[in-house]
């Protein structure tokens, strides 16, 4: 059906079931029917926002709704992702949880919810106190690695609808060859998550995957709840296909009081396996009857992409070289070093750009958030005056200069028993007084031993200049200052930070995470305190961002990235395709790496073994793995293709960043391509 015929049937509800699944492929204009009919309800047809609920995949398209709406409205604006509206749905029903949670013994108006990168944290040091039991000994992983799989085991069970008391079981059974590991070590895992859960909730703390445990199994499923959810009269679902499980079971229980439904559904999604997508079981477990329609139109690719889109598949991939030409594919492989490839990769864009193509058009997708690979491509491309606009960050938050200032000055003001090295003191003198590193070292060599700031000699006044020791003792009086009073750690960063650090020349540019430091500091210390073994919870807090806390994007930030994009998008294949980024030309970097399709089996964790709809005695074979892997990428890259409306190019290299020779799934497609002879795709 053509895109404006289908608009006006919707927006005239010209259907026989209240729920319409409208099938689209990628830039299809699902999400733009989706607003449209959101709109036309409120504006058009008198409904209220409140008695809407619009389920989205992730807090970038949730910031894209909230700003593409823009109404005025009395009501609220219900739109959420799974997780947030469980969250909402878990503080403002709290009691009936309660109620039914024996688990739960410290009962509190609403429960405290923490973050991944806290729940991480508490895990490891639930991993380390069992290791010193003798626990996970001939586990080769580091102990945040071990509790990074043990968080993520939990959330893929609870989203999935699995028992969370056979995540070991689930794991040790699919293994093929089990002589070469102990089954303990996954009885092990059993009894360290159950330790860490029920931790949780005997204080009422939650993370995402005991939120989402909870709420299926003490809230979805009580009558009282279920009478109050049938209050929602309306619902639009967007990307449907990448739903999990138990975000398909709300939308069953939705439907049973729903007035009209629409959702919006790419049949060849389903891509966001790791975050509980299975296509397989959203198609036989729909509870609900619906009218269904397809949307036959592509708004962001050419004719020749869609032709190629749609006929590639495992069987097909032979057809890449009948269509090389007309897609206007280009495969460059010739590289054998990683170095030679960012090189030609940064020559391609110079040469795009010089050719009046704008920066903002143009999309570099590496497989992963490959810090090494982002670093040396966006030094290129800055050399050759080309902006950058990275939609990730992998670095440590305490490379942030401000961050580790911040961090400085709390270890000053507070005895936390965290010892300061005199790199630390050089890196925050050269910072907050805006010095160079000869008088940042002779003041570090003064004070570091003694971790406070002493009075200055005549001598060294002399030697770093009556400026620099005139901010040097403001500086000095401001933490005298501060010790002497006792304030929280996020209201000593927000003050040191007005105080001494907002007159330094990038200042500005670093609000923002200053405030995220702030906020996170206040979540974790409170999540904290609420476990009475947890004891000095600021002081770790501060080894925990000096150690270990990875930098990241609140919300803000994205939404002034998007506003304010005057560059090369740098990206990764799922930011690209679960947000609104838009692009003529798609560059695919690395593509002789295998993490354009990863293993899903890892030493303490399997996706797709922690399903529902997977046997829990069923081996999980290297043939079920790389049919896995495989599908996952043809779905990846066909979705990528959707969404270029001009060019691709693709770039691999011979030898990877550590010099193994690497060879990809993508790999192996791109030769099938070249195999062909002449000159066929190549740039």
């Amino acid at each position: 059906m053509r895109y404006t015929e289908l608009e006006h049937k919707i927006m005239e509800n010209l259907f026989n079931e209240n729920c319409i699944i409208v099938n689209g492929k990628s830039g299809s204009g699902k999400t733009t029917l989706a607003m449209k009919k959101y709109r036309h309800m409120v504006e058009n047809e008198g409904i209220n926002s409140e008695d809407i609920l619009v389920l989205v995949m992730n807090r970038h398209q949730a910031l894209t709704w909230r700003k593409e709406l823009n109404l005025s409205l009395s009501g609220e604006l219900k739109v959420y992702t799974y997780q947030n509206f469980i969250k909402r749905e878990l503080i403002k029903f709290w009691p009936i949880v309660c109620k039914n949670c024996d688990e739960i013994k410290k009962i509190q108006l609403i429960p405290e919810f923490v973050s991944n990168d806290t729940a991480i944290y508490m895990m490891k040091l639930l991993v380390n106190y069992y290791r010193n039991k003798g626990y996970f000994m001939d586990i080769t992983s580091t102990s945040t690695k071990i509790a990074e799989d043990l968080v993520s085991n939990i959330s893929k069970a609870a989203i999935s609808l699995v028992d969370l008391e056979e995540i070991g079981s689930r794991l040790y059974n699919s293994m093929q060859v089990k002589e070469k590991v102990h089954r303990e070590n996954y009885e092990h895992i059993d009894i360290t998550i159950k330790h860490y859960i029920n931790s949780f909730l005997k204080q009422g703390v939650m993370d995402y995957g005991i939120s989402t445990y909870i709420y299926n199994k003490y809230l979805i499923n009580d009558e009282s709840y279920i009478g109050k959810l049938q209050n929602t009269k309306y619902i639009i679902v967007d990307d449907f296909d990448e739903i999990s499980l138990a975000q398909l079971n709300l939308i069953n229980k939705l439907m049973c009081g729903i007035s009209k439904a629409f959702l919006f559904n790419n049949p060849e999604g389903g891509f966001c396996t790791y975050f509980g997508a299975d296509k397989t079981y959203l198609e036989n477990n729909i509870d609900f009857s619906y009218d269904e329609v397809e949307l036959e139109e592509s708004f962001l690719c050419n004719k020749n992409f869609l032709e190629f889109a749609d006929k590639l598949n495992r069987e097909t991939l032979n057809i890449i070289s009948q269509y090389g030409k007309k897609t206007l594919i280009n495969f460059d492989m010739s590289s054998q070093l990683r170095s030679e490839m960012i090189e030609k990769i940064a020559i391609k864009i110079k040469e795009l750009v010089d050719k009046g193509k704008n920066p903002e058009d143009i999309a570099i997708i590496e497989p992963f958030n490959d810090f090494i690979l982002s670093c040396e491509i966006e030094y290129k491309l800055k050399q050759l005056g080309i902006n950058v606009l990275n939609t990730s960050k992998k670095s440590r938050l305490i490379d942030n200069s401000y961050v580790h200032s911040l961090v400085t000055i709390a270890c000053m003001c507070k005895q936390y028993n965290i010892k300061l090295t005199i790199d630390d003191y050089r890196r925050f003198f050269s910072i907050v007084l805006d010095i160079d590193v000869i008088k940042a070292s002779i003041l570090s060599k003064l004070i570091w031993k003694k971790n406070e700031l002493q009075e200055l000699s005549e001598q060294v006044v002399e030697r770093i200049g009556k400026d620099i020791a005139i901010r040097y003792n403001y500086l000095k009086s401001c933490i005298e200052e501060y010790k002497k009073e006792y304030i929280s750690l996020d209201k000593l960063f927000r003050r040191a930070f007005l105080e001494l650090l907002i007159i330094l020349p990038d200042a500005k540019k670093n609000i923002l995470v200053c405030k995220n430091l702030s906020e996170s500091a206040e979540k974790f210390i409170e999540a904290l305190s609420q476990f009475d073994t947890m004891n000095n919870p600021e002081s770790k807090f501060i080894s925990y961002i000096k150690n270990e806390a990875s930098d990241f994007y609140s919300l803000r930030e994205i939404e002034e990235l998007s506003i304010n994009n005057k560059g090369v998008v740098l990206t990764t294949p799922y930011n690209l395709l679960t947000s609104n980024i838009k692009s003529n030309i798609q560059i695919y970097a690395d593509i002789s790496s295998n993490m354009w399709s990863p293993r899903n089996i890892k030493e303490l964790t399997n996706t797709y073994v922690l399903r529902t709809n997977w046997n829990i005695d069923e081996v999980y074979t290297e043939e079920i793995e790389e049919q896995n892997r495989i599908n996952n990428l043809i779905l990846i890259i066909k979705c990528l293709i959707r969404k270029c409306g001009e060019e691709i190019y693709c770039y691999g290299s011979e030898y990877s960043i550590n010099g193994y020779e690497q060879q990809g799934y993508f790999y192996d497609f791109s030769v099938d391509i070249y195999s062909e002879g002449d000159e066929i795709g190549a740039i």
